[in-house]
């Protein structure tokens, strides 16, 4: 398949609730969808949603690599495969950025059929997230499920360690709970975290330590079932396994792109490590691109894509309208920012 222009649009999607993501306040998330046209007529697209606060580059960035990426692309208008095997930076000779390579694969995988149809609601882990009133009246209103994820390290050491215990006294014998800390913890507030909980109801806690290189030592010292998230995102992310390391969370629009984060589930997997596929706020469309990726890889675990819940549910239905007519009409919440031909 031979690839002839390609477009790039500008999304901004309003939440429900301002979020605060490491110091950055957002209303609104912003990002870039990218369209690749075939000459056979076909259309591809990616999402390019850095996340300010745990993103290396911001939109503008990404913008300025996408342009400049896709011009290349162009020159070789049959690189599809080569994208799709070996990633977008193998087409492009340079270092992608996360975001950027998330686009171009994306776009790839789905002008080459990869990414099918899902359902508009699958089944996800929900996220519990606020203060500590919040997070058990979110339980409340939930069905039995048997894992959810509950972020901590935002609030007291000992109000999480109250409001974790309570979820494993008064959820159901086979509920098991993920837990998030983001790096808030020094050691020794982790340490004693990890001995006031009760491990067994824990299906994994990601990335409690500030010093994120002590958590070997952590789970050497405790036996607490850990999970790794940002250490993937790093330039050279990768992994090796330690006492303790149950689980792997990949988020390919921070860890590289979806060619890396196929690499890193299957490097997990041989490993016999637990695999989950999550998202970072992406738009509607790039949550149904992560749906297909746990579909297809991570069948028998719940991917953490419950971030789609954090945006207007009008906004939302708005978006996947424009969608289905394939961004044709302009509208402010998708804006036409670029446009790019070959030249044959």
């Amino acid at each position: 398949m031979l690839l002839e222009s390609a477009t790039i649009y500008r999304f901004r999607l309003p939440l429900r609730q301002p979020l605060s993501l490491k110091g950055h306040r957002l209303e609104t998330r912003q990002g870039l969808i990218l369209q690749l046209n075939a000459r056979n007529g076909q259309l591809g697209f990616g999402e390019c949603s850095p996340l300010p606060g745990f993103s290396y580059e911001s939109l503008d960035d990404a913008f300025r690599q996408l342009k400049g990426a896709i011009s290349v692309l162009l020159s070789q208008p049959d690189c599809l495969d080569s994208i799709i095997q070996s990633g977008a930076g193998c087409c492009t000779d340079r270092m992608l950025f996360s975001s950027v390579a998330c686009a171009v694969e994306g776009a790839a995988l789905n002008l080459a059929g990869r990414f099918y149809a899902v359902p508009t609601t699958p089944a996800v882990c929900p996220l519990l997230m606020g203060t500590p009133d919040e997070v058990l009246a979110q339980f409340a209103r939930l069905p039995n499920d048997s894992e959810m994820k509950v972020k901590v390290g935002r609030a007291r050491l000992d109000d999480d360690i109250a409001v974790v215990n309570t979820l494993c006294e008064q959820g159901s014998p086979l509920l098991r709970i993920r837990l998030d800390a983001n790096r808030q913890w020094a050691f020794a507030d982790a340490a004693r975290f990890c001995r006031s909980v009760n491990a067994e109801r824990i299906a994994f806690l990601e990335e409690p330590l500030a010093d994120y290189q002590r958590l070997p030592e952590l789970g050497d010292l405790t036996h607490f079932p850990l999970a790794l998230d940002e250490s993937l995102q790093m330039p050279d992310g990768d992994f090796s396994l330690f006492p303790g390391l149950v689980a792997v969370v990949i988020k390919p629009m921070l860890a590289g792109g979806l060619v890396k984060a196929h690499e890193l589930i299957r490097k997990a997997r041989s490993a016999s490590l637990r695999v989950i596929v999550s998202a970072s706020y992406e738009s509607p469309l790039g949550i149904r691109q992560l749906a297909c990726l746990a579909q297809n890889e991570t069948p028998n675990e719940l991917p953490g894509l419950d971030t789609i819940s954090a945006f207007c549910t009008s906004s939302v239905e708005r978006f996947e309208g424009l969608l289905l007519t394939a961004f044709s009409q302009q509208d402010p919440m998708l804006e036409e920012v670029w446009r790019y031909t070959a030249a044959h």
